[in-house]
């Protein structure tokens, strides 16, 4: 994607909206969970390369949408063949019961890492307010290396 002038990030956009249409730039960074400043920034580079269109919201004319456009809509199905060629190369020799096992474990890991984000932000909000340094969210709850790795390989490692 990088010969075609696409940079870290703006491809998954394309193809969130060749997925799913329309939509604002805010339920880009939302699903993404990205700053909305960054997406916009983003956008308005995909715009400038021909890629994405915007157009008022028809209920608020302060918001806009973006889509695609054709030559967006090619970029974006280029992406997620590439994408999919990868997914089989990486998964290639794997049951149809491991795949859904690893995408389980990703879910679960993804869904962790979010909560953990939180934390950490709702403690940075703590810190601000009180003026006190934050504790990191969880830290007794985390597991320690040895406690990650094994016992055992935590000690052999050693």
């Amino acid at each position: 994607m990088a010969s075609i002038g696409l940079g870290t990030g703006q491809p998954k956009l394309l193809s969130y909206l060749a997925e799913n249409g329309s939509c604002t730039p805010r339920e880009l960074a939302d699903f993404y969970e990205l700053d909305p400043a960054g997406v916009s920034r983003m956008l308005d580079a995909l715009e400038r390369k021909g890629f994405v269109s915007f157009a008022p919201h028809a209920d608020d004319r302060r918001c806009k949408v973006v889509s695609l456009t054709s030559e967006g809509e090619r970029v974006a199905r280029a992406w997620n063949a590439a994408c999919a060629e990868e997914a089989r190369a990486m998964l290639d020799g794997f049951t149809p019961e491991e795949r859904e096992t690893f995408a389980d474990y990703l879910r679960r890991a993804h869904a962790n890492l979010r909560t953990y984000g939180q934390k950490l932000a709702a403690a940075a909000a703590d810190s601000q307010a009180t003026g006190r340094i934050p504790a990191e969210p969880g830290a007794s709850e985390a597991p320690g290396a040895s406690e990650a790795l094994g016992a055992g390989e935590a000690t052999s490692r050693a």
